[in-house]
């Protein structure tokens, strides 16, 4: 028997040797690999490289290997010189422990910490970055042996081998074009293609707070789960192939909102706009309710928001109108201004093209009080439309209205009679003092229109 334990203990011996020299080992190697990493020489060629790849200067403050919890690669007070500078604190890269024992170099994880980012400093990254990909001119050999290059490492996959599995961001700040900042956590688990099959983003502080989105691929779509201002938006997101051989980004996807507060909406699309020149105010609140198809077709993200089109089927319960009160406005004839305008239901549509936003065939209703109208909103938020608002108030079997033409901004929307309503508000004045201004509105405006059809303009 005690013949028998003694190879067993010998075996169990050498293996535990063999063991503890493999940690004496690893812990040799890395040490003087965070040794060798840290050192200036490696920081200065770490940064060059990464200057020539992205086309603008970094700044690395320190490098380091880390070992716990999992072994990666940490670049500290990272930046990148643009305009304005693109500040991290600090960015961790994982690698795939099954791959390295193999010997192949593929990225499980990029983690992002303190990030400050900002559109202008992406704009300006894009630029930089467009300019680097430009050809050198024809016959030139930097030009294709950069191509060869690129041709080389698509065919080796060394795009999806560096492309990590899981990118995640913690407590990042996004600023737009107004300056207005946004702290958010995201964490995204990416295909090979770089889309990603799972998507979390939390807004933990701004014009928004509170905002959750998930996106989670089925088969060729990804569902759409959205919570904001006190609602939800869900459906559905493709990413069909573009035609054509050049590179181009095409969505589509259908979207049901519902009991989201409008006046939150607004109220943080003009804070982004207008920054600190806000003042809080919108044009409108109420509970949205809206069914939205949208596609849009681009060359890249960026171009992503001006090539947008949507068309939405919209319902606001219990609406207040903002700076505008229809009531008044009939009563006056189109000179009052300010006020606020209180509705039951107001519907209509809503069309995007880009940056415009189209309203057609709104209808809205309160009491005695129902309007009708169209009403454009431009990229630099001015109004243009008409609306047609008609009181209870009857004659000749009819209700008393008035045509008014929608000017102004969306922030300080003004109304006003159009020249043919203005006629005919006056000689109905003279008439019958009171309730002739609205009719005769509302003729002129008939006989402008007539004579229009009349004299062909």
């Amino acid at each position: 028997m005690l013949a028998h334990n003694a190879p067993m203990r010998r075996l169990a011996r050498w293996v535990l040797l063999t063991f503890v020299l493999s940690c004496v080992l690893l812990s040799v190697m890395l040490f003087l690999l965070q040794r060798w990493i840290a050192t200036d020489d490696f920081r200065d060629r770490v940064q060059a490289q990464a200057s020539e790849a992205l086309g603008r200067e970094v700044r690395l403050g320190a490098l380091a290997v880390d070992v716990w919890p999992l072994p990666g690669v940490a670049l500290n007070r990272v930046e990148i010189v643009t305009r304005p500078v693109i500040r991290i604190e600090r960015i961790e890269v994982r690698p795939v422990l099954a791959a390295l024992w193999s010997g192949r170099l593929e990225l499980s994880t990029l983690l992002v910490l303190g990030a400050d980012l900002s559109q202008p400093a992406f704009d300006d990254l894009a630029q930089a970055w467009r300019a680097r990909k430009l050809p050198a001119g024809p016959g030139s050999g930097s030009g294709q042996r950069q191509g060869a290059a690129s041709d080389s490492a698509a065919g080796m996959g060394v795009t999806a081998i560096l492309l990590p599995q899981r990118i995640v961001l913690d407590s990042a700040t996004w600023r737009g074009n107004s300056g207005v900042a946004t702290m958010f956590n995201a964490d995204a688990r990416l295909n090979l293609q770089g889309l990603p099959e799972d998507l979390r983003v939390t807004l933990l502080a701004g014009p928004l707070q509170g905002t959750r989105l998930g996106l989670h691929r089925q088969a060729d779509d990804w569902n759409v789960d959205v919570e904001i201002a006190g609602g939800t938006i869900k459906g559905k997101l493709q990413m069909p192939r573009a035609p054509g051989p050049a590179p181009a980004l095409e969505l589509n996807g259908q979207l049901e909102t519902r009991n989201v507060e409008l006046g939150v909406l607004l109220r943080a699309q003009q804070r982004e706009s207008e920054g600190a020149a806000a003042d809080g105010r919108t044009a409108m609140s109420g509970r949205l309710q809206a069914s939205t198809n949208f596609k849009a077709h681009a060359r890249d993200w960026g171009g992503l928001l001006d090539a947008l089109q949507s068309q939405s089927r919209v319902v606001v319960h219990h609406a207040v109108v903002h700076g505008i009160d229809l009531a008044q406005a009939v009563r006056s004839a189109g000179l009052s201004r300010g006020g606020q305008t209180r509705l039951d239901t107001l519907t209509g549509l809503v069309d995007t093209r880009g940056r415009t936003i189209d309203l057609r065939n709104l209808a809205a209703s309160s009491g005695a009080l129902s309007a009708t109208g169209n009403v454009t909103i431009s990229p630099e938020r001015q109004l243009q439309g008409r609306v047609d608002v008609q009181l209870g108030a009857k004659m000749v079997g009819k209700a008393i209205g008035v045509p008014l033409q929608v000017e102004g901004t969306l922030d300080k929307p003004q109304l006003r009679l159009t020249r043919a309503a203005m006629a005919g508000a006056a000689i109905g004045t003279l008439i019958m003092p009171g309730v002739g201004t609205g009719v005769g509105a509302t003729l002129g405006e008939k006989i402008g229109e007539s004579l229009k059809g009349l004299l062909g303009k």
